[in-house]
């Protein structure tokens, strides 16, 4: 249990750690999980800096990650709808799943150098302030539950909405129109727009998004970009075997 909760201290904005980082989060002196990083570092789940000390997730992580990209016959139905998304409005395009109540990104295609953030695929987000997390959580009721419910809500930026009773208001409009938004949410100067991916059963198993840059949204239409994503959503959806679109 503890050696979860460290690898889980890894997140966005938090690459690498020091022991003694890891154990004020943990509320423990570092005697009390050095053992366990000693052990993490020999398999692989961790890897230590020996100039800064600090330790960041090891290669044994990435391993595990791309295992279960590689299950996921989405990133290929996918990639051909995602590059032409991409190429034909000049944006940077994703895919992601809900992992653990969070956003695990699978693929993606740059095409913008704006807010690019290194070796995308395999890291993970917060769902409640991503568009696309926002539109999986809509669609997926518990998890979203256990989102809201679970811990207050980080602030990533000044526009992130923390209210759970906002957000259920959003997750609900979001199966109204088809798609959600954010806003600058999580990255400022950035708007995302995503829609679910649905397979033959209809449920919504990825999401597709697009971002660009908040200056160009205000030149160009929001809906331009959000019929672009449904189409293109849809279409992969069509092509996972969902028949009633």
């Amino acid at each position: 249990m503890k050696a979860m909760r460290i690898l889980e201290m890894f997140e966005p904005g938090r690459e690498e750690m020091t022991l003694s980082e890891m154990a004020r989060s943990m509320e423990t002196g570092p005697s009390g999980i050095y053992s366990i990083l000693c052990t993490l570092e020999e398999l692989g789940c961790l890897a230590r800096n020996p100039d800064t000390k600090r330790y960041r997730l090891g290669l044994k992580i990435l391993a595990l990650a791309s295992s279960l990209i590689g299950s996921l016959d989405v990133r290929d139905v996918a990639k051909a709808t995602l590059k032409r998304l991409a190429s034909e409005h000049r944006a940077n395009s994703h895919l992601a799943v809900l992992f653990e109540e969070e956003v695990l990104y699978i693929d993606t295609v740059i095409t913008a150098a704006t807010f690019v953030l290194p070796e995308i695929v395999g890291r993970r987000a917060p769902a409640y302030c991503t568009a696309l997390g926002k539109a999986l959580l809509a669609h997926n009721p518990e998890a979203a539950e256990r989102v809201l419910s679970a811990r207050s809500l980080k602030a990533w930026t000044p526009r992130t909405v923390t209210s759970p009773e906002k957000l259920r208001h959003q997750f609900l409009q979001i199966v109204e129109r088809g798609y959600a938004v954010d806003r600058e949410e999580f990255h400022e100067g950035l708007v995302c727009v995503a829609a679910p991916i649905r397979n033959y059963r209809g449920s919504a198993i990825a999401a597709l998004s697009m971002s660009v840059s908040a200056s160009r949204l205000r030149e160009e239409s929001l809906s331009g970009f959000a019929g672009a994503v449904t189409d293109a959503a849809s279409e992969v959806s069509r092509n996972m075997g969902l028949s009633d679109l």
